[in-house]
Parts: C-alpha cells; structure tokens; sequence
C-alpha cells in the first residue's frame, strides 16, 4: 500500500507544463489593437485573428482539421464547417487507483490521466491566452460589463465573449452593407495575388451579413466569385469547366478546390502573369491616331467658333486665332512623325519580327521608293494592306491631311470650302464620320 501511494505521489508531481502558446504557435502573437469604441470592421478582424491562432496548436478534437477553432465557435456554428464532428472541451480528470489494481493497471490509468490532464491543461492553456489577447486590444471600459462583479474576472467563453462585443459595437446599417457589398462585387483581381484573396472578401462580407441578419445563400457568394474571376479574364478555361458541372455539384467549396486548382495551372504555365497591356507597338499606333482624331476635332471645334464669331459680329481681326490654331496643328503633326518615325526606327519595314518571312508588311512604313514592293522585291500594289487594321490606296505615296472632304477625302481643305463638289456632297462629313464620303487618303479608314 505505501508503494502505491508513492506511486501516485511521483505521478501526481508530474503536470505537463503549459506551453507558451502565444509566441510559440500563434500567427498572431499580438491582436490588432482597437482604438476607441470597436467598430463592426475592426471586430472583423480581431476575429479573423482569433481564428487564425486556435487554429495554429494541433488537436483530434473537433474532427481533428482545424486545431482548437471549436473554442472560438459555438457548438451550432462549428457544426456547420464542413468535415467537422462535435468540439467536445475535456473537462479535468481524475485518477481512480484502487488497491486491487495490478502494477500494469495502475501503469495503464497513470498514462491515461496524463493524456487526459495535457489535453484539458492544453485546452484551458489556449483558451486563456486568447482571452488575455482580446483583453489587450480592446480598451477595457467597452469589455466592463463581461467581468464578474466580485471576482473581477472575465469567466465568459470565447464564443460568448465575441457575440457580446458584436452585438454592442457591430451594428450594420442596410446602406453600409450594400456599399460592401457592391465594392466586393466590383473588386479587381490581380491573378498573380493568391486567388483566396477573392475568397476571403467573400467570406467576410458573408459574415457581416450575417450579423445585419441579411444572410447569404451559398450560390449567391458563388456567382459573386465567378463575376470577379470572370472579369480577371485569367479563368475562362476554369469558368467553362466549373459550368459543366451538375447542379448539386455546384457548392462553394468545389468551387474553391476548382480555381485554386486552376490558379496552381496558370502559374506553372506563365499565363497568370502575362500582362493585359498594350506591347509598345500597338500604344503608339492608338496614341498617333488619337492625336490626328483630336487634332480634328479641335480644328473643326475653332473653325465653327471662328464662323459663328463672324456671322454674329461680321467684324473682328481672325488673324491671332488662326496663328494660333495652326501653331497647335503643326505641334500635333510633329509628335505624331516622331511617334511614326520611332516605330520605323525600331523595324524599318514596319513588321511585328514575329511575322517576318510570312509575307506581311506594311507598306506606309517602307522607306521612300520602296511602297510597292515587300523587302523580297515583290509586287503588292494590286493588293490590299491591312497592317494594324488600317487600308490605304495602293500604289501612291502617302500624304498626312488634317482635313477631310467627302467629295475628295483627305485633303487640304475641309468639305464646305470644297469648289468640286460631286453630287450628294456633306459638307459636315469627316474623318470620324465620312457619311459615306470618299476615303481617298484615310489613314484610318
């Protein structure tokens, strides 16, 4: 008898130590502090980190996937993630040696009390520190009223203590969650960024309409993710595969397996990083022929100021407007030549290289003398060029007007000035809006 009660007197002075769990498991060994009285988005993440932490020291509680996060929810909620059983808290054990038990009994409940006493102490260990963290980053006159009058010691579980500081301080406005709503929904995804960024966003702003007790529906959070992914235009292979899928198949965690999945593709191949801009080449062919559109545009804008000004005063002195008018026009042209120039420079037959030796090329960027031929010597003049989705009449040296006539096309004067009009002649025709004028010397046409 007193060997067994040695026995139990070596074991009962061997208590796990507790573990430091704060700086040695959790993602976040500090919460982020809240100033002032909490606000619903601040709450957000200090449970998002809360989370995060439970979930950092391994346990076969719970279903054994997700660490301690049964602390953090309530049994309901926990219940409802997917793969889960029951988080069941160990409660403290008891070691029940009797005297009729064997050494090897005794040696078998000694084991198990220690497994059970590590576990409940584990438990506890987490729980306490998580609370000490939520102590810390909340100012304490909001947390008052979850102290125990006597004791002064906050004796509520976390689940409790979270549903209290969201019930005082998360309020959400029907507008406030709308304006979330519509910035998740018009979020821009960058596919080289993890593809959970798009659902995590999704996820919380399903948490905050819970809270407003607006809650989502499962496909309503999938068709908002496929929206965002759809306008990546990343995903389109991913998107045609999701939308074969049966309609019971159709979850939200599929769909989540699918497109990171999908994500995991497009990096190994390249594609999740090649850029949606324009290549140099084709910027500066949209920039030159803005700048003709909008040297147009502000030439023909002056002028009908310049004759509305005229039939109202039928006086005045034009001559400074115009200095002026084409002192900007001569400006324009300049910038587009040394924009054209500067393409021809960098391939002086106006290629793409990656077409070179396939018989395409551009004849308005061949050198003088060479507009009818291909570098090979060839004759294209009866053919039609359509080089950067532009046509031009073939076999003329080309000429950069300003102005167009829909009798003559582009030209050195504008249609109403035009002294050979042919038949159905516009006199407000131009190089935006022939109304079916002629394109003889349409860079654009």
């Amino acid at each position: 008898m007193k060997k067994l009660e040695r026995t139990i007197t070596k074991m009962d002075t061997y208590i796990p130590k507790v573990e430091d769990f704060k700086n040695t498991h959790f993602d976040y060994p500090e919460l982020s502090r809240i100033v002032g009285e909490p606000t619903l988005g601040a709450l957000i993440t200090l449970r998002n980190q809360i989370k995060a932490n439970a979930q950092t020291v391994d346990s076969t509680l719970g279903g054994g996937a997700h660490g301690h996060l049964g602390l953090v929810y309530s049994a309901q909620n926990y219940a409802t993630i997917l793969g889960t059983v029951p988080y069941i808290r160990p409660t403290l054990p008891i070691l029940n040696v009797l005297p009729t038990d064997t050494q090897f009994q005794i040696a078998e409940k000694r084991h198990q009390y220690a497994v059970a006493l590590g576990q409940y102490r584990e438990v506890q260990g987490i729980e306490r520190t998580i609370i000490q963290q939520i102590v810390t980053a909340i100012e304490p006159k909001y947390i008052r009223a979850l102290r125990n009058i006597e004791t002064n010691k906050i004796t509520k579980s976390i689940p409790e203590i979270l549903k209290f500081v969201f019930d005082a301080y998360g309020d959400i406005a029907p507008k406030e969650l709308k304006q979330l709503r519509d910035q998740v929904e018009n979020m821009i995804f960058d596919p080289t960024e993890p593809v959970d960024t798009v659902f995590a966003e999704i996820e919380d702003l399903e948490t905050i309409a819970a809270l407003a007790e607006n809650p989502f529906q499962e496909m309503q959070k999938v068709d908002m993710a496929y929206l965002i992914l759809q306008n990546c235009k990343r995903f389109t292979s991913g998107l045609k595969k999701w939308d074969k899928n049966k309609l019971e198949d159709k979850t939200w965690v599929n769909f989540i397996k699918l497109f990171r999945k999908e994500q995991k593709d497009l990096r190994r191949t390249g594609e999740a990083t090649v850029s949606d801009t324009l290549n140099k080449e084709d910027f500066i062919n949209l920039l030159t022929e803005g700048i003709k559109n909008g040297v147009e545009k502000a030439m023909a804008a002056k002028e009908q100021e310049i004759v509305e000004s005229r039939d109202e005063a039928n006086t005045g002195d034009t001559s400074n407007t115009n200095e002026e008018l084409y002192r900007r026009m001569e400006q324009m042209n300049a910038t587009i030549l040394k924009l054209q120039h500067e393409k021809q420079h960098q391939n002086p037959y106006g290629m793409n290289p990656a077409m070179m030796g396939q018989g395409y090329y551009n004849p308005m960027m061949m050198p003088q003398g060479f507009h009818n031929q291909t570098p090979h010597g060839q004759d294209f003049s009866n053919q039609k060029n359509n080089g950067y989705g532009r046509k031009r009449n073939p076999g003329k040296n080309f000429t950069f007007y300003n102005r167009y006539c829909w009798s003559c096309g582009g030209c050195d004067h504008w249609g109403r000035k035009c002294s050979v009009k042919k038949p159905g002649h516009v006199d407000s025709a131009s190089f935006k809006n022939k109304q079916g004028g002629s394109v003889e010397n349409c860079f654009n046409t």
